[in-house]
């Protein structure tokens, strides 16, 4: 939702922070699990991602031309697992 987008921008808000994390924390575990991440590997790269879109969003607008926020998400998740199977080898 655009409102919970917004509201995360301000990172006092702690509410939305967790109700943000309860929505995407397992959408995100789940890509880089299907990604081929192991377990644990997954977990350090959820929290990677949430901390990076912590840095982000208050710079992040919607744009239909750029797509929603989760084609943002994907991409985003995409390349911190090519990173992170970079820095395995």
């Amino acid at each position: 939702r655009y409102t919970l987008l917004r509201r995360i921008g301000n990172p006092a808000d702690n509410a939305s922070w967790r109700e943000f994390a309860g929505l995407y924390e397992p959408v995100v575990y789940r890509l880089a699990r299907r990604f081929g991440l192991q377990d644990a590997d997954a977990r350090d790269l959820t929290q990677d991602v949430l901390a990076a879109v912590m840095d982000a969003i208050r710079r992040w607008e919607p744009d239909a031309e750029r797509g929603r926020f989760r084609t943002w998400l994907f991409a985003l998740v995409r390349n911190k697992t090519i990173d992170a199977m970079r820095r395995r080898r």
